[in-house]
């Protein structure tokens, strides 16, 4: 019989700074996880209408500028 039937391996384990690796990857991932999520799903404030400035026509620059600082 050339070919002998071998088990299968044990499965490699995890050092300790794999461990530690894997640990504070997953733990990042759900953090950024987090960041990510937490504004898309909190209710927020609705975003302000933007408002319009209606200027006259033949104003000069330096009056369209104050009306803009008046607002």
């Amino acid at each position: 019989m050339p070919h002998a039937y071998q088990p299968p391996q044990r499965r490699s384990r995890l050092t300790r700074r794999g461990r530690l690796l894997l640990l504070f990857t997953a733990l990042l991932g759900l953090g950024l996880g987090a960041t990510v999520l937490l504004p898309l799903l909190s209710p927020g404030e609705a975003p302000e209408k933007p408002r319009q400035l209606l200027i006259p026509e033949g104003w000069r620059a330096a009056q369209v500028y104050a009306a803009i600082d008046k607002e």
